[in-house]
């Protein structure tokens, strides 16, 4: 047991006396024999988001799904550009025959006018025009308003030997 007195005494001196200068460093020893696994410590905070990555190749394509439900009818288009004429159809039966119609005006009236005997001095009718007049010889027709004509040879004008008149 002395030996551990003066162990101890020695090892108090060395302690007690101050701490001489520092010697120049040795060399590194080798390393020794790694030691067990110390327990998991607690997780540390979340840190800041990396870089986005590049995209990865498109999967596989998947299968086809059941069709879905039919939509509703879209609003109608615009009409199209009309269609060539097609053929003539074949003449259809012969009808029966229709009820006779109301008589229609008749057409234009011509009167012949003999002017020999009273020289036709009040000319066509009042609802009447003159067409034309035959006049005697070396004599030719101008009309005088719209129902009388009167024969002319320079100074002289006679009346007509018959006068044409037409309904209005």
């Amino acid at each position: 047991m002395l030996r551990y007195l003066l162990l101890l005494i020695v090892a108090g001196t060395l302690v007690s006396c101050g701490k001489g200068p520092a010697g120049p460093q040795g060399t590194q020893g080798s390393q020794g024999q790694a030691g067990a696994t110390g327990p998991q410590g607690t997780q540390g905070p979340t840190g800041p988001a990396g870089a986005k990555g590049d995209s990865g190749a498109p999967g596989p394509k998947g299968e086809a799904g059941a069709p879905g439900p039919q939509g509703i009818a879209g609003p109608p288009g615009a009409a199209g550009l009309a269609g060539a004429q097609g053929p003539q159809g074949a003449q259809g039966v012969k009808g029966d025959k229709g009820d006779r119609g109301d008589k229609g005006e008749g057409g234009a009236t011509i009167r012949r006018v003999d002017c020999a005997a009273n020289g036709c001095g009040d000319g066509c009718a009042a609802d009447e025009t003159a067409l034309a007049a035959f006049c005697g010889a070396g004599t030719f027709p101008i009309p005088d308003g719209e129902r009388n004509v009167r024969c002319s040879a320079g100074d002289l004008a006679a009346r007509p030997t018959v006068l044409i008149c037409a309904k209005k």
